[in-house]
């Protein structure tokens, strides 16, 4: 087995001192350096990211999730993942645009003390902002209300079908089915791409070509077949 190195080692160390304790008194499971609890309908996920590591240097930032398992069965198909949080997140959130200063945040750790140094932090923030934002969202009925009361706030290049999907299991059949076809209606028939080509000799030509979008409607019919609906 590959020896850890000390950047990863002491990720490790500020996930079990500082992040596992409060999570796991909030009912949450851990794999890896996810962590996520499972309601009824929806799981919340809290995920430590790492990014731009060295050996010496790690560098990592939180994201939040909620997944509405039922969107894997719509769009995927077949037997769900053993590890839920491998589901697309209805809900997407970086940690750092719900603080004050709403940018996106990243701790670094450069030397053993920054554990115990930025650890408080870190923790202080999950109890003030990760949880009450995820404490927002206890069922399906919550997301959906999210996506009307402002469609960007579902995460999503789906946003549209993943709010049909949850209006569906929600028995909300015709609004369901309003969402599927105002996202046909929204995909136009074709896109265009600029390609650009470099000769030998350095000088770059561009050439626009036009793809079919056929592939993105195909797939919101199949969601609608999945959800026995006619569109």
């Amino acid at each position: 087995m590959t020896a850890k190195s000390q950047s990863s080692q002491w990720m490790d160390n500020i996930v079990r001192d500082y992040v596992t304790p409060i999570l796991k008194d909030e009912g949450f499971r851990k794999r890896g350096r996810t962590f996520f609890k499972e309601f009824e309908d929806i799981i919340w996920v809290l995920d430590i990211q790492s990014g731009w590591n060295s050996p010496t240097t790690a560098n990592f930032t939180i994201n939040l999730g909620v997944v509405f398992p039922r969107v894997w069965d719509v769009i995927n198909g077949g037997p769900r993942p053993e590890n839920p949080i491998k589901i697309q997140w209805t809900v997407n959130q970086r940690i750092g645009l719900l603080l004050p200063r709403s940018t996106d945040t990243w701790w670094s750790l450069k030397k053993v003390t920054d554990i115990d140094a930025k650890g408080p932090e870190v923790r202080s923030i999950i109890v003030d902002y990760a949880l009450p934002f995820l404490k927002k969202f206890t069922s399906a009925s919550d997301l959906l209300t999210l996506y009307m009361q402002d469609s960007e706030n579902l995460g999503s290049n789906n946003s549209r079908v993943h709010a049909a999907i949850i209006a569906n299991h929600l028995g909300d059949i015709h609004y369901a089915r309003k969402l599927l076809l105002e996202q046909m209606d929204a995909t136009p028939n074709t896109h265009k791409v600029v390609e650009i080509s470099v000769r030998i000799d350095g000088a770059r030509t561009s050439k626009e070509k036009e793809y079919s979008n056929k592939e993105q409607v195909d797939f919101i019919r199949q969601c609608a077949k999945r959800m026995a609906m006619d569109i």
